[in-house]
């Protein structure tokens, strides 16, 4: 087990509690894309029914606060928080 491994073995079992049947949100930068997979996988072999995986870029970030429609990032963040319940 690589190191990455076992740290996100440690986040998933001491630091979420993740357990069977439970949805799991996990967000990264694009650089950090290695611990957000180590943290799925983790999550998953303890039973997580889904990982929400989100990949964040701070220039997409910065797009969409200059340009994007503020109703249109509410809806779809409710979107993803019905998802989380």
């Amino acid at each position: 087990m690589t190191y990455l491994e076992r740290l996100a073995e440690l986040a998933v079992v001491a630091g979420a509690n993740v357990q069977p049947g439970q949805v799991v949100q996990v967000t990264a930068e694009v650089g950090q894309i290695g611990v957000l997979r180590a943290v799925a996988d983790a999550a998953y072999g303890h039973g997580a029914r889904f990982v929400d995986a989100q990949l964040r870029a701070p220039v997409l970030q910065r797009s969409l606060v200059i340009n994007g429609s503020g109703s249109g990032v509410r809806a779809h963040l409710g979107r993803r928080i019905d998802l989380w319940a």
